[in-house]
C-alpha cells in the first residue's frame, strides 16, 4: 500500500490525499457479494418528477457492475414525520425498508442500524459486506464504521460532503439515478422482494418495529409517538420548545428537523387550508358588513 501511495498511478489521481484510486482497490480488494444500502431521505431526496418505484431497481443496477445482480437489502433512513403517506407508500412498495429517526447524529445512526442489521443474520457476522450510503451528511462516514470490516460505497447530493475516509467507489446521486433509469423501468415488475428477516417498518424514536405500512402510518401519527418527539426536544427557560411550528403544533429536535419541516408537504398541506380558512373568515365577515 505505500508503495503504491508513492506511485506515479496514485500521484494522477484527481484526489490522491484521501480517496483510495478505484483501479488499484479492484486489483486488490474485489467486493464481496452481500450489499447493505443506507439511504438518507433527508438529504438525498428522491429528485422532481423521478418514479420513485424505479429508486431501488436503479440502485441495484449500478451496482450491478461491481457485484453482479444479487439481492440487495436498502434502508430509507430519515424524519419521515414530513413525508405524505403516498409517497412512504411508493418507497414501501418498491421493497425498501423504512426507518423513521428524528435524530442526526451521523455516524451513530448508521452503526446501530448496521448491528442490528448484523444480529438478525449471524452469518453476516462471520463475512465481510458491502455498505452504500447515500447520504449528504459527512458523518455518515467515520472512523465508527471502519470497525464493521467493510467495504464502503458512497452516493451524494450535488456539493460532495466533506470527509477524511475514502470509498470503494462514489456515484452523484442525481446521476446515479439518471443514468440507470432505462434498465430501472424494466426491472420494476420483477423486483421488489426485500431479504427476510427484517422488520420492513420501525420507529427508532419509539424502539418498535410495525407489522404493516398501513400500521406503521398510524404509529407515526398517534399520541404515543407524539409524546415521546415531545420528550425529547429541547425546551428553554419556560420549558416551550425552541423549535417549534404553532400552525402545525410540532416540535422540532433540532434546526435542521426544523426546516425539514418547513419543506414538507404536511407543512405546505396545512398552509393552504390556514389560507382557505382565513379567506372564507373573511368572505364570511364581509357578508355581515
Amino acid at each position: 500500500m505505500i508503495i503504491h501511495f508513492n506511485s506515479e498511478e496514485h500521484a494522477r489521481n484527481d484526489n490522491p490525499a484521501c480517496t483510495p484510486c478505484e483501479a488499484f482497490n479492484k486489483r486488490l480488494y474485489p467486493l464481496p457479494k452481500t450489499t447493505v444500502v443506507l439511504w438518507d431521505l433527508n438529504t438525498c431526496p428522491v429528485p422532481p418528477g423521478y418514479d420513485i418505484a424505479c429508486v431501488r431497481p436503479s440502485i441495484k443496477s449500478a451496482l450491478k457492475t461491481l457485484v453482479g445482480n444479487l439481492p440487495v437489502t436498502v434502508f430509507a433512513i430519515g424524519n419521515l414525520d414530513g413525508f405524505s403517506g403516498r409517497a412512504l407508500k411508493d418507497i414501501s412498495s418498491s421493497g425498501i425498508l423504512l426507518i423513521h429517526t428524528p435524530f442526526d447524529d451521523g455516524s451513530l445512526e448508521v452503526s446501530d442500524v448496521l448491528d442490528e442489521w448484523r444480529r438478525r443474520d449471524p452469518s453476516r457476522r462471520k463475512r465481510n459486506y458491502n455498505v452504500f450510503l447515500i447520504s449528504g451528511n459527512a458523518s455518515w462516514c467515520s472512523h465508527l464504521l471502519l470497525r464493521h470490516g467493510h467495504t464502503t460505497l458512497r452516493a451524494f447530493p450535488n456539493c460532495k460532503p466533506a470527509e477524511t475516509y475514502g470509498s470503494y467507489k462514489e456515484w452523484q446521486w442525481e446521476e446515479l439515478l439518471q443514468e440507470n433509469l432505462s434498465e430501472a423501468n424494466s426491472q420494476i415488475l420483477e423486483d421488489k422482494c426485500i431479504e427476510t428477516g427484517e422488520p420492513a417498518w420501525f420507529c427508532r424514536l419509539c424502539e418498535i418495529p410495525s407489522e404493516s405500512f398501513d400500521g406503521f402510518i398510524e404509529h407515526l401519527k398517534s399520541k404515543r409517538h407524539g409524546e415521546e418527539l415531545w420528550e425529547i426536544v429541547p425546551r428553554d427557560d419556560d420549558d416551550k420548545p425552541i423549535f417549534f411550528c404553532k400552525l402545525c403544533n410540532y416540535p422540532a429536535y433540532k434546526p435542521a428537523n426544523m426546516t425539514l419541516h418547513l419543506n414538507s408537504e404536511q407543512h405546505a398541506h396545512n398552509l393552504v387550508k390556514q389560507k382557505q380558512d382565513e379567506e372564507k373568515e373573511d368572505l364570511n365577515n364581509a357578508k355581515k358588513t
